[in-house]
């Protein structure tokens, strides 16, 4: 005895295929449209600002500079403890006396440039953390 497949119950089998895919579909924009994603830059600032509260503690701890960032202990667990920029690129640091600068080349990770590939970088003496006012440079050569 052959049964005849009814038009209704194709319909369900090919719904209950295809109706996840709309369902994560449908999500996926939601979650484009409505979760912000931070810029590339601005988390760079940030990470940059977290390593400079990280080596004015390990400057106040020891009264001498970490001779790499891998050096820095974790500070506070709520907070990102990275090292990298907003591109997944190293921090480049750098200390001069007891100038510190940090460096991130941008999202081309080259010298220089415009827009999204322009250079940031942040320089501070930690023996005047109370004095001075935290700056971000934006290179252009």
């Amino acid at each position: 005895m052959h049964h005849k497949t009814s038009n209704h119950t194709v319909w369900k089998r090919s719904a209950a295929l295809i109706l996840p895919f709309v369902v994560v579909g449908i999500l996926w924009l939601l979650m484009k449209l409505f979760v912000c994603e931070i810029p590339p830059d601005a988390l760079t600032k940030t990470t940059m600002g977290r390593i400079h509260v990280r080596i004015n503690g390990y400057f106040y701890e020891t009264a001498s500079l970490p001779l790499k960032l891998e050096e820095l202990r974790p500070d506070d667990p709520r907070y990102n403890q990275s090292i990298k920029d907003g591109w997944g690129v190293p921090i480049r640091y750098s200390v001069d006396g007891t100038t510190v600068t940090l460096l991130s080349l941008g999202k081309d990770n080259s010298i220089g440039g415009e827009g999204e590939n322009k250079d940031i970088s942040l320089s501070f003496d930690p023996n005047n953390y109370y004095l001075e006012p935290v700056e971000f440079q934006h290179s252009r050569k």
